[in-house]
């Protein structure tokens, strides 16, 4: 690398000097690799935007999952036992714990049991909230870690349809991080 100095003069009688440097590289290849590091910073800022967080889409067609405040989600996914059954039945599916027929029994009710969690709520933007929720609370508590995380919000997704509610599926986009 090579370097240049100018002598600038300033009107306060101080005198600066302008340091040019010379890059061994054609100024074409530097331009593009300005343009491709600035363009992995980019792309950096905006996955790290996107993982923080658990996006629920109602695919229903009604107007209540638009007209529907927030707080009475709360409420209402409170009032189902905040959807344990459903997320026991969740964690079950997705550690595909199989044996004896006993289990295979328990795990009917269990998902009956979620079912009806289910349809105790009145509002299907609350039924994925809860769902979205309970798979949250999984991955918090380190029952779900990697690969099984997106089998469980797979399996949330479908439950509101297996259990005969709406709306017919709640679109989870999962969450990464804890």
């Amino acid at each position: 690398m090579h370097s240049l100095c100018f002598p600038i003069n300033s009107p306060s009688s101080f005198h600066f000097s302008l340091i040019i440097s010379v890059y061994p590289f054609p100024v074409s290849t530097m331009a593009k690799l300005t343009v491709l590091v600035a363009t992995f910073i980019a792309l950096l800022l905006v996955v790290d935007a996107s993982i923080y967080r658990a996006t629920v889409i109602i695919d229903d067609g009604g107007d209540d999952a638009e007209n529907q405040p927030r707080k009475s989600c709360s409420r209402e996914i409170q009032q189902a036992q905040n959807l344990r059954d459903c997320e026991e039945h969740i964690r079950r599916t997705v550690k595909g714990q199989r044996g004896a027929e006993d289990e295979i029994e328990n795990k009917s009710d269990q998902f009956q049991r979620c079912c009806n969690q289910l349809q105790q709520m009145d509002s299907s933007q609350c039924r994925c909230e809860g769902l979205s929720q309970a798979v949250r609370r999984l991955q918090s508590k380190g029952k779900l870690q990697g690969q099984d995380v997106q089998k469980a919000y797979r399996t949330a997704e479908t439950l509101t349809s297996q259990c005969h509610v709406s709306p017919r599926q709640c679109q989870m986009q999962p969450s990464w991080s804890v």
